[in-house]
């Protein structure tokens, strides 16, 4: 038991994808300290993680020093919590929370591995002198495997057995400590009736007040974007015991039945314990299989860079070879300015052209559309035939660009020089250079390009693709070998989890129904011996 004056800490536990974000970020605007350290916001949680960034770093070194993931399907080694990596990351642990949080009456921690790790972390509130609170934030697991499926590629039973692994271990840690749950729904629907149960739940009082804050709340909830959203949850039918244990955890949270959520667990325990082989097994296989796709992709990856040194090297020989200049020394060129979002594909409907000569010397070509428009990225073609150009500044609404940062494509290859810009050529009719804009969704009226004709090659341009085939088509049929092997490996990898998750899924069926029988059975002898023993008290004379 820690000491008179303990401070309290909320650990918000929940699966990936879960809500804890937005959960851990409504508890800082009520005054919850998460410390300074947090990770930024990323293009997959643009309102921010809320997550301590030292903690995260702890957990993955501990988790690879074990040989695990965050997306391992497998229990935990065993005897891990007295390995040498979990007494590290203890010390660890130790450090950074007496840092960040030593003078906080109130804090909070949210990482996702906390589910799995949490048994790590007990022993640390008496060194601590801190009482954790377990708030368990739960969401339906289809919304989670859709979210899943989109950011990592991850199947949808994959995604199940996961959600169900860090809902167990997470409440099955937390058995002792104070409890409460409060589900995605109710923390956007009724943030206030969530935060005030849990309130209660833990006999703590928020810093701040709901009424001070809640426009703050109201401002971050509303707008928020919920992605996979299941319209109809009721009328999915999960499998088995992942059915019930949902069920268990989506209550309101004032009315939380926690013997019904222990049960559940308890069941689910039972049943992963008959499955961790089946696990392991599967585990291994698929270690193999990835370890077969690395290899792969590192042999794709080196013949990628060999065609890019052929091509450099091709650039710099037709860079030293006489031009093609027409005999008044001038080329009449139409440039063309193509842009894009992230969400599109570049087409002749968005882009603009300006004519120009190029004869050598430098000429600002000006692209000026007839109305702003939103773009990420902008390919500047300098003219329809082989050649090969160098472009000096570009400008955006009259403002310059990082050219050689921005750069991300040239086709087909790259020349050395150009001081202040890049150099790129062409053997074919089709010589461009696509840029990244700084901002994302940047609003564009007027593109200036500084750009000059630095030599013409358009006698050379058959001889150079040959030259171009019969270096790389050897090393094309090898990529594409490459390729085709990863995508039957990715194939066989998927058949074999879903293989595996229905198998899974099977076995957690026969065994509730064992255990639908077993209570059957025992409800009969109950009632048999109810019936025995008032049967004979009405004997008794």
């Amino acid at each position: 038991m820690t000491g008179k004056d303990a401070s309290k800490a909320v650990l918000v536990l929940g699966m990936h994808r879960s809500g804890t974000s937005a959960a851990t970020r409504v508890l800082s605007l009520l005054g919850v300290d998460l410390g300074a350290d947090l990770i930024q916001p990323a293009q997959d949680n643009v309102k921010g993680f809320w997550e301590h960034s030292g903690v995260l770093a702890i957990h993955e070194q501990l988790l690879a020093e074990l040989g695990c993931s965050w997306q391992d399907i497998r229990g935990l080694p065993a005897g891990w919590l007295e390995s040498s990596a979990a007494c590290k990351a203890r010390e660890a642990l130790l450090e950074t929370l007496s840092r960040d949080f030593s003078a906080s009456t109130l804090w909070a921690v949210k990482e996702p591995r906390l589910c799995r790790l949490l048994p790590l972390w007990l022993p640390l509130a008496r060194e601590l002198n801190v009482r954790f609170h377990a708030l368990h934030i739960s969401r339906h697991p289809d919304e989670v495997a859709g979210s899943l499926r989109v950011r990592n590629g991850m199947s949808p039973e994959h995604a199940r057995l996961l959600w169900m692994q860090h809902v167990v271990e997470a409440h099955a840690a937390s058995h002792d400590l104070p409890r409460a749950v409060l589900h995605f729904d109710e923390l956007l629907s009724d943030w206030r009736e969530g935060v005030s149960a849990v309130a209660e739940r833990f006999d703590l009082d928020w810093p701040k007040s709901i009424q001070q804050v809640a426009p703050d709340i109201e401002d971050f909830l509303s707008p928020m974007e919920r992605h996979h959203a299941i319209t109809s949850p009721r009328e999915i039918q999960l499998p088995g015991l992942l059915q019930h244990l949902y069920d268990a955890c989506s209550s309101p949270a004032r009315s939380v039945q926690w013997q019904r959520i222990d049960h559940c667990v308890e069941r689910c325990q039972e049943a992963r314990e008959t499955m961790l082989p089946g696990f392991d097994l599967l585990q291994s296989r698929i270690d193999i299989l990835e370890a077969k796709l690395g290899a792969s992709e590192s042999a794709a990856h080196v013949l990628a860079q060999r065609n890019e040194g052929v091509l450099q090297a091709l650039g710099w020989v037709v860079s030293r070879l006489p031009g093609g200049m027409k005999a008044d020394g001038t080329q009449a060129d139409v440039a063309k300015l193509y842009y894009r979002t992230s969400e599109d594909n570049y087409s002749e409907e968005r882009g603009t052209l300006c004519p120009w000569r190029g004869n050598g010397t430098k000429a600002v070509l000006v692209f000026e559309l007839a109305t702003s428009i939103r773009a990420d990225f902008l390919r500047f073609d300098p003219a329809d035939r082989p050649g090969e150009f160098e472009v000096g500044t570009v400008r955006v609404d009259g403002v310059p660009l990082a050219l050689r940062e921005g750069v991300l494509n040239a086709n087909q290859y790259r020349l050395p020089g150009g001081e202040a810009g890049v150099r790129f050529g062409s053997g074919d009719n089709d010589p461009y250079l696509e840029l990244a804009l700084p901002a994302t969704g940047a609003e564009v009226r007027l593109v200036e390009i500084e750009c000059r004709s630095i030599s013409a090659v358009d006698e050379l341009a058959e001889g150079m693709q040959e030259v171009v085939r019969v270096h790389l088509e050897p090393q094309r049929q090898v990529l594409q070998g490459i390729q085709d092997s990863q995508a039957i490996m990715s194939s066989e990898l998927r058949s074999l989890v879903k293989a595996e998750a229905e198998r899974i899924a099977d076995a957690q069926l026969t065994m509730q129904k064992q255990m639908d029988a077993l209570d059957q059975r025992y409800l009969a002898l109950l009632e048999q011996m109810q019936k025995g023993w008032f049967g004979r008290l009405r004997r008794k004379p």
